[in-house]
């Protein structure tokens, strides 16, 4: 992970529940920002030999990162594992060799697939603007505002008014379960007492086919999608 306060984070948290559920951490490991070589840090996963290899890192890493791993060619039987960031990032997936995120799991912001699985004619459109101003589909911070968008409108409505005492009111009774307001993929949208949305939530996807597919949490996965457990070795997959 990378050693500012974002990647530490995150390995303090991971340690947190490896602990509480009984799991082995054989290998924590900090890099420095805009590092050009993880050579050395590769040597000790191999030698270390994890099942699993969970990375925090920004893009400019990550790009280098995930290089290296399909270069050298480390198996890890449950997968390479990335809290978002860089994999997070349109471009990354354009400067990267898709054979080196085959199988890659991240944690996401919003339903990356939602596009192959709505019908809601709302958000095939914000999709298909984003495409047209960005030069990509819709991504988390695309998803986020249209569903603020229409959370707002939704309140207003049924507010009927701009008073700000009537709007909070009909903001706090905010209760969604259907349309565009849903475009992260959550189920329902409805605040508590702290005006914390209780039903928000990311999601887990696996690059399946060079595609990243939502498999967790099983709401929102596609029927046809099925994870790949454990994942193939490098020896084993199409292209190797």
């Amino acid at each position: 992970y990378e050693g500012t306060d974002w990647g530490r984070s995150h390995a303090a948290n991971i340690k947190k529940f490896a602990a509480e559920r009984g799991y082995t951490i054989v290998l924590d490991e900090a890099a420095p920002p805009n590092q050009v070589d993880f050579s050395n840090q590769l040597l000790k996963v191999r030698s270390t030999r994890p099942e699993a290899l969970i990375l925090a890192f920004y893009t400019p890493d990550h790009l280098i990162l995930s290089r290296q791993l399909m270069e050298q060619r480390i198996d890890t039987p449950y997968g390479v594992h990335s809290v978002g960031g860089g994999t997070e990032d349109p471009s990354f997936y354009k400067a990267v060799p898709p054979r080196a995120v085959n199988y890659y799991f991240v944690q996401e912001d919003f339903q990356i697939d939602i596009i192959e699985t709505t019908k809601d004619p709302l958000i095939l459109e914000a999709d298909k603007r984003s495409r047209e101003m960005l030069g990509y589909g819709m991504s988390a911070y695309t998803a986020q505002g249209v569903s603020a968008l229409y959370v707002i409108r939704d309140a207003l409505e049924r507010a009927g008014t701009a008073d700000r005492e009537k709007l909070r009111d009909a903001l706090a009774a905010t209760d969604i379960t259907s349309g565009p307001a849903l475009a992260t993929g959550y189920q329902r949208i409805k605040f508590d007492e702290q005006g914390q949305n209780t039903f928000a939530h990311g999601v887990i996807s696996q690059n399946l086919d060079g595609k990243r597919r939502t498999i967790w949490p099983l709401a929102n996965r596609a029927p046809n999608v099925k994870p790949a457990w454990p994942v193939p070795e490098w020896s084993k997959r199409p292209n190797s």
